[in-house]
């Protein structure tokens, strides 16, 4: 209870105020005492069954408590490595429109070339042949990148099977 609220469960000015109250009152729940920390639901209910008044509700073993906190632990852990994976296939797609908006402006780059004039016969060629190299390797770059991300978005999808977000960019 005071890993997770900072506070021990009762206070009082004597220990035996404090037995006292901890026979007959319920801890306020750590979450309602803390609510800025955000702790998991399952986590608060783990840590009142640990201080259930009747010993008969309480965890009778400490494997059994073990048990349901690597439950928690596995399952959250899977959730945030779901996320995680979800914003490096975000982070790979903002990349790829960083490409599309160069490769954009190769194109932009290529017509003035031809508009302009300043350019004339061999250079221009050089010119342009350099500009549809860089076109051409980026356009190469993109699928590599959209692979990674797809990659990135099906691993959120194997953890978080039903992350809206992530199905919506595949």
């Amino acid at each position: 209870y005071e890993l997770l609220t900072f506070h021990p469960p009762f206070t009082g000015r004597t220990i035996r105020e404090v037995l006292g109250l901890l026979v007959i009152e319920a801890p306020v729940p750590p979450r309602r005492r803390r609510p800025e920390r955000a702790i998991p639901r399952r986590v608060e209910a783990i840590c009142l069954r640990c201080l259930e008044k009747d010993p008969s509700d309480r965890y009778q073993r400490v494997e059994e408590l073990v048990g349901e906190l690597d439950s928690f632990i596995n399952k959250e852990g899977i959730r945030l490595q779901g996320e995680a994976l979800f914003a490096e296939g975000l982070r790979t797609l903002e990349g790829v429109q960083d490409i599309r908006d160069r490769i954009d402006g190769l194109h932009r780059g290529r017509a003035e070339a031809l508009e302009s004039g300043a350019l004339e016969g061999e250079a221009l060629r050089q010119r342009l042949y350099e500009i549809d190299a860089d076109i051409e390797s980026l356009g190469a770059k993109i699928a590599e990148e959209e692979g990674k991300a797809e990659i990135s978005l099906i691993g959120c999808l194997g953890c978080v099977p039903d992350h809206e977000q992530a199905r919506h960019k595949l």
